[in-house]
């Protein structure tokens, strides 16, 4: 039997659930997923996906709602398109309640899978909705990019693509006429199909779906000292925000040549156990799964960190407020 503080954290939960329905629909998300649905009652989806969560919420008494309230929504404003996080843009445009788990654009049938494995008792693991997903056959996936979505969007997209090429079985082949395609197009919010559902889905990209300015870059590494300046967060923002903003980025060095890294310069950064308000995490270690020390504090500036491998990924995070941190990195 579910203990009595376990109850009470469902019933909480449950209530959250009810209460808060984010920002409401705008007429431009309206019609963005009116495209992307194709016909499917958008308050019946959305009373399908609440009824969803509320089942999951009872079947698992440790769970609550991930959504953020109407405060919490419009304090991020400010932080759009720059900084924030997918799921506070979905909610900001009012279209996280017609998605599952914020960002996912189910089927028909997927919807119904789910709703039966929870019914019959099965609790819901994070991403299941990829158990009942087809894949792209012989592992190639064609898109085409559509008319209204702009250059800049259309080169983040290619240079994403190639990199997941690399680094993947997947090839991704543009193709407007493929029989199974994805259309690449700056609807409301960000939010995609999961797997190949068969015919033409969409990927949609609005502004603020990619990484702040200046991240995501393969930085190439040379015998001195280079810099790089990492701003993230919403200083306007007095509150701890759900959901982190994040940098990635990549420092290459010729082969044979090992990256060295530094940080140098920490503003609006909490020196914290475990650094988990803001900090930078250099992947310098052989084993890529495993988390890298963090730094946060004065303590690590200008300690010189030599990695194992090339190229070395780099993570810079926030989750309160505004940070600026600046490292150098070159190659030995």
């Amino acid at each position: 039997m579910a203990s009595k503080h376990s109850r009470c954290v469902a019933f909480v939960s449950m209530l959250l659930l009810l209460l808060d329905g984010g920002s409401a629909l705008s007429d431009n998300g309206r019609a963005s997923l009116a495209q992307t649905l194709r016909g499917v009652d958008l308050e019946q989806r959305r009373e399908r996906l609440r009824s969803l969560q509320l089942v999951d919420v009872v079947s698992s008494p440790s769970g609550a709602s991930s959504n953020t309230d109407e405060e919490s929504i419009e304090a991020n404003r400010a932080s759009f398109p720059r900084g924030g996080s997918i799921l506070e843009k979905n909610r900001f445009e009012g279209v996280s309640d017609y998605l599952y788990e914020g960002d996912i654009n189910l089927t028909e049938e997927q919807l119904a899978a789910l709703e039966s494995k929870l019914n019959n008792g099965t609790s819901r693991q994070k991403r299941q909705a990829s158990k009942v997903a087809s894949l792209w056959a012989n592992k190639k996936v064609f898109y085409y990019f559509d008319i209204s979505l702009g250059d800049p969007m259309k080169a983040l997209v290619k240079k994403t693509l190639a990199y997941l090429a690399a680094r993947t079985c997947l090839t991704f082949v543009e193709n407007a006429t493929a029989t199974n395609r994805i259309r690449v197009f700056p609807g409301s919010g960000c939010y995609s199909n999961i797997g190949m559902i068969g015919g033409e889905q969409d990927l949609s990209l609005a502004d603020g779906c990619n990484t702040p300015a200046g991240c995501g870059a393969v930085l190439t590494a040379a015998a001195t000292w280079k810099s790089k300046k990492v701003v993230l967060g919403n200083a306007t923002n007095p509150d701890l925000r759900d959901t982190y903003a994040m940098c990635n980025d990549w420092i290459k060095a010729p082969a044979g040549k090992k990256v060295q890294v530094q940080m140098t310069v920490m503003k609006g950064v909490m020196c914290l156990n475990g650094c988990w308000t803001h900090g930078i995490e250099f992947k310098t270690l052989a084993n890529k799964l495993m988390t890298n020390p963090r730094s946060c504090c004065d303590e690590h500036l200008k300690k010189v960190i030599t990695s194992t491998i090339n190229p070395t990924p780099v993570i810079t995070y926030n989750v309160y407020q505004q940070s600026e941190i600046t490292y150098l990195y070159k190659y030995i």
